[in-house]
């Protein structure tokens, strides 16, 4: 299923159904429409879950006559099994997570592996009980007003409901404007959260009370990287990759040049998965040139499909509507899978890939002895200098301040929320996972899974527990090393191909690296004097972007943001945001993102 989403009410309504439709309809699917969904006889609660016709359906809808409990969820929920021949995946998830509901509530999810979001409904005790996996990536979002409850998996699901406001989170905006994507339990909406990882809301009357079942920083990271420890972590990222990979569907992978799609396309050639991969992009880029190699080594049938920016502005509302306005971006080509035909059943997407490696390493010069530095670096890391310069500028005076305050207490809420035990460092990482990857990596996805089935092999519950029981230090020290390791167990030629940050071989030694690095280096500045010296091979872009932004998308961007009426001058100075615009339009400046936020924040607030 693609969607999860309903409401529960205190009294009976007399117009449940048309609320109901119009959640429903709030979203389109291409290619046909799976649905299942229950509406209380009584009126008190009305739950539904939709999917586009081709996705798989292992099970969305369960009831219980006798106890007088349903279940719907979307998602998947893993087996037991272990073994290469098992089945992995439910074939009737709802049941397993009802069943599992009536043995021990809903602090049954402790003990299930997968990917989803999950809803019962008790009819005995008008209860309401919502929640997610221990990971969270199947996004959920909840409103209370007036007494009515109402969740779903799009905020657009929610605003249709027409049960609550569209009342403005100022503190939500400041996150989107400094972040690009809001933090925390928060929204653009004050009606409207998001419900963590491992959590569930249990709704009766208009009291709601939530529970984290489950808590990434109860692991202990205390495991240093020896042999034993990578052969562990070898069986359970195989795992997750036969997880994602299943024989019963056309799964493909998004391959890149780089180290995290080449991690999953080496395990599940080692195991003899179906092997299809994709690339998207510009032809004669790194990232298609480097996949290429990579799907012919290792048999893999491979697609390219064109991302180009012809459809880049009428687009645009179409992603800021499913997206929700939480996370900013200008980059619509996902907004492709709702209108195309899907070559494929499944994506295997990469995201969480750099929860191994440890992506946020200190500089010499930052402090990051306690977890009181943690909020100051993990900002530091989300906002530019730049970025930070133009902040400043671009509040009106009276919320400057209450702008970046906001954000910061935001962050640092986040951090103290976590057990130090481990240590700051680890504190960021955890934030990274759950806040970061959860969200504004995801922002691609959460369009592309309204087409076709997506999942997360690094985002399994398994391989997270396992990496998070490495050290900190040894991630941050090892860095990429630990997935070369694992590629060279499962397909080693593969290491062979370049690494598109470096355009050297993954296999290179760091006596390799050193002297390739120079000899580019020299090449470079002979070059720059004679121009005799054929240059050092030069990273290709994907895709371009910046140039879309400056120029195929300048009209619709300009039409908000120079709208006499736009919404964010209740709160920004408008004298501020046009320099910014004539900078950036005229190359002086790359403020793409900012421009993004601004851009989301108008559409999200049209009439």
């Amino acid at each position: 299923m693609a969607t999860l989403f309903g409401f529960s009410s205190q009294q009976e309504q007399l117009g449940k159904e048309d609320t109901f439709r119009s959640m429903q309809t709030a979203l389109e699917f291409p290619g046909g429409l799976r649905e299942r969904h229950w509406i209380d006889p009584d009126g008190f609660v009305a739950l539904g879950a939709m999917s586009a016709a081709n996705m798989s359906d292992p099970g969305h809808f369960a009831i219980d006559e006798e106890a007088g409990v349903l279940c719907l969820f979307d998602g998947i929920v893993f087996t037991d099994a272990e073994s290469p021949s098992d089945a992995l995946i439910e074939p009737d998830g709802a049941r397993k997570l009802l069943s599992a509901y009536l043995e021990s509530g809903p602090d049954c999810l402790r003990d299930i592996e997968g990917n989803f979001s999950v809803a019962w409904w008790d009819r005995k005790h008008r209860r309401l009980t919502i929640g997610t996996d221990k990971i969270g990536q199947n996004l959920l979002f909840f409103g209370q007003h007036n007494g009515e409850f109402v969740f779903g998996s799009y905020i657009t699901q929610l605003l249709a409901s027409g049960l609550l406001t569209k009342e403005l989170d100022l503190e939500g905006f400041a996150d989107l404007l400094a972040c690009e994507f809001v933090l925390g339990e928060r929204t653009l909406f004050r009606d409207i959260q998001i419900i963590g990882p491992a959590t569930y809301l249990v709704i009766e009357g208009e009291r709601v009370q939530a529970r984290q079942y489950w808590r990434i920083d109860d692991i202990d990271s205390d495991r240093g990287l020896d042999e034993e420890y990578v052969d562990e972590l070898d069986t359970v990222w195989r795992l997750a990759v036969r997880r994602a990979i299943r024989p019963d569907s056309e799964s493909t992978i998004g391959l890149t040049g780089g180290v995290d799609s080449r991690m999953i396309l080496a395990a599940a050639a080692a195991q003899d998965l179906p092997l299809f991969s994709y690339t998207g992009g510009l032809p004669d880029s790194t990232d298609v040139l480097l996949a290429r190699q990579a799907a012919e080594l290792t048999g893999a049938r491979h697609t390219f499909r064109l991302v180009e920016p012809s459809k880049a502005d009428s687009w645009l509302e179409t992603m800021v509507r499913y997206q929700g306005g939480f996370v900013a971006t200008l980059h619509t080509h996902p907004c492709m899978a709702l209108f195309s035909t899907p070559g494929h059943d499944e994506r295997i997407q990469g995201i969480g890939g750099t929860y191994v490696r440890g992506f946020w390493a200190p500089k010499p010069s930052e402090p990051v002895s306690t977890a009181k530095d943690m909020p100051a670096f993990i900002f530091n890391r989300l906002v530019a200098p730049k970025k930070r310069g133009y902040l400043d500028r671009l509040w009106k005076p009276d919320l400057a301040m209450f702008a970046q305050d906001a954000t910061k207490a935001h962050l640092l809420d986040l951090v103290d929320n976590y057990d130090e035990k481990n240590g700051p460092l680890a504190q960021a990482h955890f934030f990274y996972l759950h806040e970061r990857c959860r969200k504004f990596l995801n922002k691609g996805a959460i369009i592309s899974k309204l087409a076709r089935d997506i999942h997360y092999p690094y985002l399994d519950h398994s391989y997270v527990q396992k990496v998070s029981t490495l050290k900190i230090e040894d991630r941050l020290k090892h860095n990429i090393n630990i997935q070369i390791e694992l590629i060279r167990r499962a397909f080693p030629r593969l290491l062979n191909i370049p690494y598109a940050k470096n355009l050297m071989p993954l296999s290179a030694s760091s006596g390799r690296k050193w002297k390739t690095r120079v000899t580019r280096s020299i090449r470079r500045r002979l070059n720059s004097v004679t121009g005799f010296v054929s240059p050092s091979p030069t990273f290709v872009d994907n895709h371009d972007y910046a140039r879309w932004v400056r120029e195929d998308m300048r009209s619709v961007i300009l039409d908000l943001l120079q709208n006499p009426n736009a919404a964010y001058r209740a709160y920004l100075n408008r004298d501020s945001v046009l320099s910014m615009l004539d900078e950036h339009f005229a190359s002086r400046a790359d403020n793409k993102a900012l421009i993004a936020a601004l851009v989301t924040f108008e559409m999200i607030n049209k009439p």
